[in-house]
């Protein structure tokens, strides 16, 4: 309805479609046209779920298996760099399939997907080659926690504000917090 006229009564917008109408007025009469810009969805959006639940199912497993691996295996002052490394081959698998999509080297997209598949089982294959070789640690032992008296060298000329050198390995957050002020 325009100007409580109707001027296309039988209009068919399906779900998926993106639709432009056009309205002109031509001697005096509103006409519009309905131009398809892309057709109507074959699938319902609903058979997207199952994919969603299974890749969310495979995040989580990878997620918690690396995250179990990396704290055991991996000594206290690498187990950051170690997290950042998995963030890191995350972005660079991100920026390979950028860079394979928008080469289009695939005249199908079924045959981009069987790329990636054929990549994933390479990695497969890779990691289950590296995990066949690889020595656990010896978990019997204790390791040996970071302190941040092990890693601050001694204030001999009294730089800081502490009253004497062995207050810095004392209880640093309230020397932190509360310095005594320097003369």
């Amino acid at each position: 309805m325009f100007e409580s006229k109707k001027i296309l009564s039988d209009l068919l917008i399906e779900s998926g479609g993106v639709y432009t109408l056009v309205l002109q007025k031509v001697h005096s009469k509103i006409v519009g046209n309905l131009h398809t810009i892309t057709p109507p969805a074959q699938l319902h959006i609903l058979w997207i779920v199952p994919q969603i639940v299974v890749m969310a199912i495979s995040e989580i497993f990878f997620s918690v298996t690396y995250i179990s691996f990396t704290f055991k295996e991996a000594p206290v002052r690498m187990r950051s760099i170690m997290s950042s490394i998995s963030l890191l081959a995350i972005s660079l698998g991100n920026v390979i399939v950028v860079f394979i999509s928008s080469a289009k080297l695939f005249n199908r997209q079924v045959y981009q997907f069987l790329f990636y598949a054929g990549l994933m089982v390479l990695n497969t294959v890779l990691l289950i080659f590296l995990s066949v070789r690889y020595k656990y640690r010896d978990q019997s032992e204790p390791e040996e926690a970071i302190s941040l008296e092990t890693q601050l060298p001694p204030d001999t000329e009294n730089k800081t504000g502490f009253d004497t050198p062995d207050d810095q390995t004392g209880n640093l957050a309230a020397n932190f917090l509360c310095p005594k002020p320097l003369d």
